[in-house]
């Protein structure tokens, strides 16, 4: 809702701190349902991806070629030629490295790119890739495979890659918001939050902590525009706030107010 009503321009100037939300929610649900298949002993390879192809795939072509199909009416040859190299580079869910090469996404131009949100699509396939082999070759390893184990190697992947983005934002902006090496600590914070314990602390405590995860998400909506040096360490805020959100959801009232109307609207038994 956030991404939508900052590219409308009503009144969210830093609506797209939601996408930031979207990557970290993608990684504890994937880290989540990856460890609870290798701990039962049925994870594979070939199922997981041939999940994620289901989910994904549909969805996506039907949308590639609606949009391939709009734009032979609607666009000038050259545009429409842009538009079916960016199809093209989706394809290969390598989107976020194309827009990388041609686009500043706060640039006029990138308004003008019909697939251009198809690049956090991309940084997440990509997290995919990568995450499920990471897991296999660390489930080998009795020493790393505890959560205590998991917890500190996640640490340490989400501590390097935000140092890498708030050093790479002011020599290569674009590349710092495209590209998953300087985007991978978001989806990392959902990795941490699906590993940590749950929260045991008096719950009045839980409670102010889940509204103040709220607030982390929802004033840079507010605060952040287009001029905010971004991701970086401005990114912070809003991942924190979703990855303690998540993670105290629950045990904490303004948890279950969001998650059980979500779950029956998806045909799912509240928790």
């Amino acid at each position: 809702m956030s991404v939508v009503l900052f590219h409308a321009g009503l009144g969210v100037p830093g609506g797209f701190v939601g996408v930031d939300v979207f990557f970290v929610i993608s990684g504890f649900l994937i880290t989540s349902l990856i460890l609870r298949d290798l701990e039962l002993g049925r994870f594979t390879l070939a199922l997981f991806w041939e999940r994620r192809a289901r989910r994904i795939i549909p969805a996506s072509v039907v949308m590639v070629l609606a949009t391939l199909a709009t734009g032979w009416f609607v666009l000038l040859p050259t545009d429409f030629s842009k538009l079916g190299e960016s199809a093209l580079w989706q394809s290969v869910f390598a989107a976020n490295i194309h827009f990388w090469k041609h686009t500043n996404y706060f640039a006029g131009i990138a308004e003008e790119q019909p697939l251009l949100h198809t690049w956090s699509l991309a940084v997440e396939e990509q997290f995919y890739l990568f995450m499920p082999l990471i897991l296999l070759w660390v489930f080998r390893h009795a020493r790393l495979r505890g959560r205590a184990g998991l917890l500190m190697l996640f640490s340490a992947a989400f501590v390097f890659s935000l140092a890498l983005s708030a050093i790479a934002l002011p020599r290569a902006p674009s590349a710092t918001f495209y590209l998953l090496p300087t985007r991978a600590w978001e989806l990392l914070a959902g990795s941490i939050a699906a590993v940590l314990p749950a929260p045991s602390c008096r719950r009045i405590w839980r409670e102010a902590g889940g509204w103040l995860a709220l607030a982390l998400i929802v004033v840079p909506c507010f605060l952040y525009d287009r001029q905010t040096a971004f991701p970086g360490l401005t990114a912070l805020p809003p991942c924190l706030g979703t990855a303690w959100f998540i993670h105290s959801s629950r045990t904490t009232a303004n948890g279950q107010a969001l998650i059980t109307p979500a779950r029956l609207l998806a045909g799912k038994a509240p928790v």
